[in-house]
């Protein structure tokens, strides 16, 4: 369940609320004013890790070695929390917590990336029931090598005891 899939790096550009494609494996998202990897399980496609799949500190020791199409300083993606000063642990189905379903705040930029930028749905809805129009998989969007169950490590130890975010 360790799975590494996302790093990005800092970039500047303007805001136009889309994913760019700058090519070589590089997906810009000017909302975030980050870009991603396209190769969401590059450990594993580079050859570092066997099946991509790492813990916690060694996925962050990943990251930050990392040099890809000429850049360095990598990292993983951070979840503030939602409120912007204390993470709320509570559980919530819509997304006013930093536990549960259907966070869009840009504090989490796995979340925003996932249902603001993809636009996906989670499984439960905001009122806590299966969404009908749920559906597996949701809108990858430019994103490739996605491996199953889809749990991403963050870059924050303090998010929460298991640093992993489950999508959707």
């Amino acid at each position: 369940f360790n799975v590494f899939a996302l790093a990005i790096l800092f970039t500047v550009s303007g805001a136009n609320a889309e994913l760019h494609d700058r090519g070589n494996g590089l997906i810009y998202d000017d909302v975030l004013d980050i870009t991603w990897l396209q190769d969401v399980n590059y450990s594993k496609t580079s050859g570092y890790h066997y099946d991509g799949r790492m813990n916690w500190v060694d996925a962050n020791a990943w990251a930050d070695q990392l040099v890809y199409a000429g850049f360095d300083g990598w990292r993983l993606p951070r979840i503030l929390p939602v409120d912007g000063t204390q993470y709320n642990d509570d559980w919530s189905y819509d997304g006013s917590t930093d536990r549960g379903y259907n966070n869009r705040s840009s504090n989490s930029e796995m979340a925003h990336l996932y249902y603001e930028t993809l636009g996906n749905i989670g499984y439960f809805n905001t009122q806590g029931n299966p969404d009908p129009n749920w559906t597996f998989p949701q809108n990858l969007g430019p994103f490739e090598n996605f491996i199953s169950p889809y749990i991403f490590w963050s870059g924050n130890a303090d998010a929460f005891d298991d640093h992993a975010r489950f999508l959707p």
